[in-house]
Formats: structure tokens, sequence, C-alpha cells
């Protein structure tokens, strides 16, 4: 079996996350070396730095634990030697094999304004729907508030189906239930496991 090289942001608990999945999902106890950034080091000089160590260490290819770490994978992949396992790529794969064209990308504000998932989507053909900052503030809205008021959750999702959307990828836990959404829905940290545990192999 394969060497994981786990990348942690600075929350250690995303490192701890994606152990458990993966262990999980084997069966078993896998081999992994891991690295979790403290918020010193959340600049992109380090995060090389320390992607090569995890290298070094026996890792046979990389994954980036923290979301927002992949902000930086185009300079993490010209600086180190073996293979960075993508979210965004892997769900990708995903997505094609399903037949889906184009997606909503559903998550914390600073994941919907980032670029990492709408350029691994838009490499293998596939668009993404973008909100306006005024969508995108009232999902943030509602994942700060106590008491999440799912049907307008829901709304909002299915508005997007008028803009040729057939997919929503959840890259967190909205506490909804997706039996009440019309589109097919995707789950990126499930589908980032299983292409971790195809790599393995």
């Amino acid at each position: 079996m394969k060497t994981i090289g786990l990348m942690g942001g600075s929350d250690y608990k995303s490192t701890i996350r994606y152990l458990e999945a993966i262990n999980e999902q084997l069966n078993e106890t896998c081999k992994s070396v891991a690295y979790t950034l403290n918020p010193k080091e959340m600049n992109t000089r380090d995060i090389i730095y320390y992607s090569d160590v995890l290298r070094q260490a026996g890792a046979s290819f990389l994954v980036l634990c923290e979301e927002k770490l992949h902000e930086i994978s185009k300079d993490i992949r010209r600086n180190i030697s073996i293979n960075l396992l993508h979210i965004g790529e892997s769900l990708a794969e995903e997505l094609i094999r399903q037949n889906i064209k184009k997606v909503l990308v559903l998550g914390s504000r600073e994941i919907m304004q980032a670029d990492y998932y709408v350029h691994a989507l838009n490499r293998k053909g596939i668009k993404v729907a973008r909100p306006e900052i005024e969508v995108i503030n009232r999902i943030q809205d509602y994942l700060d508030s106590d008491e999440k008021d799912a049907v307008k959750l829901i709304s909002i999702i299915e508005s997007f189906r008028l803009k040729g959307v057939s997919g929503v990828v959840m890259t967190c836990d909205f506490e909804i239930d997706y039996d009440h959404l019309s589109m097919n829905v995707f789950d990126s940290f499930d589908i980032h496991i299983k292409s971790i545990i195809k790599e393995l192999k």
C-alpha cells in the first residue's frame, strides 16, 4: 500500500477527519505521514517546504486536508515531485462519470469566492454557476445561524436550475434533507476520500 502525505491547515481537526474517513473506508489503518501547519506557516513558501518534507518522509502522494490550501496547488505542484490529489480534480472525475455539465458549488463565503474548484472543473469542460455576492452572503448567514431555515436555502439552490445547473456540490454540511432537492447532490469530501482510496490501491 502507498503512503499518504497529509498536509493539514491551522485546524488540526481537518487532518483527523481525513485520517478517520480513510481508515474507515479501508477498514484498516493506512500508511501515512502528516504535517499540520501553524498559523505562522500558512504561506506559500512554508507550505511548499513542508509538502516536500512529507515526500522525504516517504509520502507517495500528497493530500491537502484544508480546502483553502488548494488555492496554491499550482505552486506546490511546480515544486514537489509527487502527485497532488486535488479535491477539485477528484470532483471533476465523478461529475464526468455521471455526465454532469454544470454545477453549483456551495460552501462558506471563502470557498464560493475562491477559484480552485472553478478552475479544476473548467479544465474538464464542466461549467460552474457562480452566485452573486448577495446570494453568497445569504448562504453564509445560513451557515452562521443557530436557527437554520432549510426551506429558504433549498429555494436558493433550486433557483439555479433555471441557469442550467444539474448538480450541486456540498463542501460542508448544510444540515438539509437532500431528498428535497430536484438535482444531483455531490459531497466533495466523500468524493475526495474515494479518490484517495483508489490512489492507495
